[in-house]
């Protein structure tokens, strides 16, 4: 479950990215960086541990404050 909610934070990141800044970047390169936005999400959540409220088993603060 904490890879599926590291998976949702690296999309909104690089949606923010793409859309919200209007950057002008190859798939490529949109790739790269949601793949490195979900493994230091992933990481940064089983280094800190558990943070925040709990919802079905899962701290969903954890892979936001990496």
């Amino acid at each position: 479950m904490q890879i599926i909610v590291s998976l949702i934070v690296a999309v909104i990141l690089s949606f923010i990215l793409v859309v919200v800044f209007r950057r002008r970047l190859s798939w490529t390169a949109t790739f790269w960086f949601l793949v490195t936005t979900f493994l230091a999400s992933w990481a940064g959540s089983l280094w800190l541990g558990p943070i925040g409220p709990s919802t079905r088993g899962v701290y969903w603060l954890s892979p936001v404050s990496y």
